[in-house]
């Protein structure tokens, strides 16, 4: 069979005839393979999408989680700065508390080596009477007293509890000590010449010029109610101005509970020289309380203003009735405080507080303040007007510091800045520091205040729109030639604004930024916007590489 099978095969290909090749599968034409085929393309299709974007997630979230770990070390920088600033203000703290505890220690001391003097009198010309007087040891003395009480309230208190005072630093140069001729002291003539006795009295032979005199009535024995008397004076007067010593290291609030410890405390807290630096804040005032106020504050130099508020809102009374009914409600009882302080007070910052105080503080500081020399307004509801800074210039002339900046969100676009600015430079041409801001501030406005304004060395621009090369070229154009610090708080400003300012200010000494990424772009959460913001604080902050910004150059920059 075999062999039958060689032999057809071999006639078969004799006749050149071929074989049918055998089927490996099913024929292209088929439909339901070519459907099958455009699904399976279609499934490579998707899973490939999903592979790209999948690749485009993980570079996203790449991207953003190396933002977040610079964002990370930044917090971890500022939290070990933050750290390192509590350790140092404790520390100072702990001094100040040492270096008062100190002062105070010393000031009794000094004050028993003077109560000791008061018993021993030198011997005068005029009389010749043997007096004697008691020991001083035998009594016990006010300054003993003092030291004693003294010593039992500084054990009371633990060592984290703050005992109230300021340090000697901070308090000397708004306070200051208490003035020697305004309290009782001793004179310097009296010096203890006495020769103790052997029953433990002094043995007085008279008196000098320079110590205390009894007068027509040197025969009083020591027992005697007018020796008595002057005693208890001495040592009433010797107390007020231990007190008065301590009460000038108290800031307001301080000052106004020692008032209401006791009359002796009372009558010393009260006393105008201990009120020549007035500082009210965070709390809710009446007008009645300002004038009374006003009593203490006729030699005020520094008056300070913020947040303060007027009464609670009543239960049944409505929000716009509120508004209407605490509107200027305080302006009555600073007009009261302005005319007791009058020529004296330098310095007047009234800030945040809506409503109660409006702009027509600026009339009541140009009616009653003729030599103020610092002013400070910042409201949210009432920004200033041209007419409230021409009614301050034709009282207080003498002005070298402005900071009229509105405080933000401001319920006012400042529309009238631009006028407003014109009026400074009219009013003030002496200032030296200037603080302007918001979006009405506009280039001819600054250009205005950089001509009228020849002695300014301090400029501060706060919310106002961008300053470009342009608006740099316009205000420089007209002066600016004497500024020192320049700051733009959230204000966008370019890097060749900079540079300009730089090249035509000689004098500068500091460059201040504080920019948020709000004040660039509207979407801040966007990452387009957040990388582009990135770029323009890297533009900024690779100014500091140039050899005329490395030192004066500091910039702050918020992601909100």
């Amino acid at each position: 069979m075999r062999a039958g099978l060689v032999l057809w095969e071999d006639e078969t290909m004799s006749n050149g005839e071929e074989l049918p090749e055998p089927q490996e599968g099913p024929t292209l034409g088929n439909p339901r393979i070519e459907v099958e085929l455009e699904a399976t393309r279609a499934r490579v299709h998707h899973l490939e999408a999903e592979r790209l974007e999948l690749s485009r997630q993980t570079e996203l979230l790449s991207t953003e989680l190396a933002r977040a770990e610079h964002l990370l070390r930044q917090k971890e920088q500022e939290a070990v700065s933050l750290t390192s600033f509590l350790h140092s203000t404790a520390e100072r703290e702990a001094r100040a508390k040492a270096e008062l505890q100190d002062f105070i220690e010393g000031l009794i001391e000094r004050a028993e080596r003077a109560e000791q003097a008061l018993g021993r009198f030198p011997p005068g010309p005029q009389q010749a009477s043997a007096l004697t007087l008691p020991s001083p040891a035998r009594e016990v003395a006010p300054a003993a007293r003092l030291r004693r009480e003294w010593q039992r309230q500084h054990r009371g208190q633990s060592s984290g509890e703050s005992s109230g005072f300021l340090s000697a630093a901070e308090a000397g140069g708004s306070r200051g000590p208490h003035k020697p001729g305004t309290g009782w002291r001793i004179n310097q003539g009296l010096v203890g010449n006495g020769d103790a006795s052997g029953d433990g009295h002094y043995s007085l032979h008279g008196l000098e010029s320079g110590g205390l005199d009894w007068g027509e009535h040197p025969d009083y024995l020591p027992g005697s109610p007018s020796v008595e008397t002057e005693s208890e004076d001495a040592s009433t007067e010797f107390t007020r101005s231990a007190l008065a010593c301590v009460f000038s290291f108290l800031d307001t609030r301080s000052l106004l509970k020692a008032a209401e410890v006791c009359k002796a405390w009372r009558r010393v807290a009260r006393d105008p020289t201990l009120w020549t630096r007035v500082v009210l804040e965070n709390a809710r005032v009446a007008s009645k309380f300002l004038h009374t106020l006003s009593q203490w504050c006729v030699l005020t130099r520094i008056l300070i203003l913020h947040n303060l508020r007027p009464r609670a809102r009543q239960k049944a009374e409505s929000r716009e009735e509120y508004a209407r009914c605490t509107r200027t409600c305080l302006e009555e009882g600073l007009e009261s405080v302005l005319k007791a302080a009058g020529p004296h007070l330098r310095v007047l910052r009234v800030s945040d507080c809506p409503g109660a105080l409006t702009a027509r503080v600026l009339w009541l500081a140009g009616c009653h303040c003729r030599r103020l020399q610092a002013f400070t307004y910042r409201s949210t509801a009432e920004p200033v007007s041209p007419e409230a800074i021409w009614s301050l210039g034709a009282g207080s002339s003498e002005l070298i510091s402005l900071q009229v900046t509105p405080t933000y969100p401001c319920q006012q676009d400042g529309t009238s800045m631009k006028s407003t600015l014109r009026m400074i430079g009219r009013c003030f041409p002496n200032l030296q520091g200037l603080g302007v801001g918001g979006p009405g501030c506009d280039a001819e406005g600054l250009a205005a205040i950089a001509l009228s304004c020849p002695e300014l060395r301090a400029l501060e621009l706060d919310h106002v729109k961008e300053v470009g090369n342009e608006v740099a070229e316009m205000i420089c154009s007209w002066g600016l030639r004497r500024l020192e610090v320049l700051a733009f708080v959230f204000t966008p400003v370019t890097p060749h604004a900079l540079q300009h300012f730089s090249a035509c200010c000689p004098l500068l000494k500091s460059i201040l930024v504080h920019v948020g990424i709000s004040d660039y772009f509207e979407d801040a959460e966007s990452s387009l916007s957040q990388r582009l913001y990135e770029q323009l604080i890297s533009k900024l902050q690779s100014l500091k590489a140039l050899s005329e910004f490395s030192d004066i150059l500091h910039i702050k920059a918020d992601y909100g």
